[in-house]
């Protein structure tokens, strides 16, 4: 009995993965919060001079980060699985309940296209400073439907695009667009 390829089989070996940073970020934030309280804790418990005012700051500094990073764990669970591997002949994708496959032979477009902040009003100029513009690539195909990944999808999107460009042969760029010559 066979098995159906993987698409690390059909387009050969594995070049690059590019991935969702939202676990790693929201763990980080969980450990630097306890440490946080912890830390609280042991100033309280070693020395009786600590001022009052430092140790609650500690307090309520490792208890803010930590249940912010509580309220981000599902978000970075959830996107977890979503993964971009970048392969000799092609890269996979996740869409709805199915892995894209696009081989570099059958890109013949590619579109970036950037929006405003991600979270309206102050938040989101909050937000834009640090890296909230949404991202968007569309990857047109040969006979196929576009793929559309984003930069909430993975880490490093304009990376990822620029490695799409180059290994599908699209040189000319105009503006936003990369074509084939």
């Amino acid at each position: 009995m066979s098995t159906a390829p993987s698409a690390g089989d059909e387009l050969g070996d594995v070049i690059g993965v590019y991935k969702h940073p939202g676990l790693k970020v929201a763990l980080s934030a969980l450990g630097v919060g306890a440490l946080l309280c912890v830390l609280f804790i042991a100033l309280r418990t070693l020395w009786d001079d600590v001022p009052m005012g430092l140790g609650l700051a500690l307090l309520l500094l490792g208890l803010a980060i930590s249940i912010t990073a509580l309220i981000m764990l599902p978000v970075g669970l959830f996107n977890a699985r979503k993964t971009v591997t970048v392969c000799q002949k092609g890269f996979s994708i996740p869409a709805k309940r199915r892995l894209d496959v696009v081989r570099w032979d059958d890109i013949i477009e590619m579109r970036r296209q950037a929006s405003g902040p991600i979270f309206p009003g102050l938040l989101g100029d909050l937000f834009a400073v640090i890296g909230g513009t949404l991202i968007h690539y569309t990857i047109k195909q040969t006979g196929r439907e576009d793929v559309v990944f984003s930069n909430q999808m993975v880490q490093g999107i304009d990376a990822l695009a620029e490695q799409i460009a180059m290994a599908a042969g699209l040189t000319h760029r105009s503006g936003d667009r990369w074509t084939r010559p």
